[in-house]
């Protein structure tokens, strides 16, 4: 079965999203890092902005900023529709509403939209990646990562090298 994106929901998480998702320290910060499932999150263009080094993979990156970013617009309405129906099934701690939710998420998008196309130039955005989330072994086989160790939450992955 082919990668469409009329099949895609994109739906970015912000950078602070990633480090508290994640509970990535300083010191992880400052390591190499490989985000798997990253999507159109803003964690790999605010990172690098700030000195940290990190390549996100997802099949979604595939597609172009323009063509994401399309999707995004196409889906961002339903998404919110249904997190506002579905409302009672999250935890409200850190964004405290359906609306702060849409914004924080839109504005992570759009960073990541911005950062996307030179990002994809210099590598920093890969559409596929030799990962298997159980076993950290693949790793040792790209250039300069070495016992990495990895945190999976939510179906995503920050591999830390």
């Amino acid at each position: 079965m082919a990668f469409t994106l009329d099949k895609v929901v994109p739906w970015g998480r912000s950078f602070e999203e990633y480090v508290a998702m994640f509970a990535l320290s300083r010191e992880d910060l400052g390591k190499r890092i490989l985000g798997c499932g990253d999507g159109p999150a803003s964690f790999n263009s605010m990172l690098t902005k700030q000195g940290g080094y990190v390549i996100s993979a997802d099949p979604l990156y595939r597609f172009s900023a323009a063509d994401i970013g399309r999707r995004i617009d196409e889906t961002y309405e339903e998404v919110i529709k249904q997190t506002r129906n579905n409302k009672d099934e999250f935890v409200w701690q850190h964004i405290p509403s359906v609306e702060e939710l849409g914004r924080v998420r839109m504005e992570a998008m759009k960073v990541f939209l911005s950062d996307y196309p030179a990002g994809r130039k210099d590598d920093s955005y890969k559409c596929t990646i030799a990962f298997h989330p159980v076993s950290a072994v693949v790793f040792r086989r790209i250039e300069g990562f070495v016992r990495p160790s990895y945190k999976l939450v939510q179906g995503k992955a920050i591999v830390i090298l």
